[in-house]
């Protein structure tokens, strides 16, 4: 598993309208969670998603960035 393919899997899951970080991450190992977790931080630098929590410990609310094209 790769940064790189969970990137494509976030971009994907977006697109069918998913948008909750404990969504994609059901069902997946561990390792996989990090990958994923890491392929949110590298879309988020790269600002092509943007993220919110409204308090410690929820879920983590994702969404296309609207003002760049991804």
């Amino acid at each position: 598993m790769s940064v790189e393919k969970k990137i494509g899997e976030i971009v994907t899951v977006l697109m069918r309208g998913i948008s909750s970080f404990a969504a994609i991450a059901q069902r997946q190992t561990r390792a996989e969670i990090v990958a994923l977790f890491l392929a949110l931080l590298h879309l988020i630098r790269d600002r092509r998603i943007v993220v919110e929590q409204t308090s410690a410990f929820s879920d983590i609310m994702i969404k296309k960035n609207e003002a760049e094209p991804a």
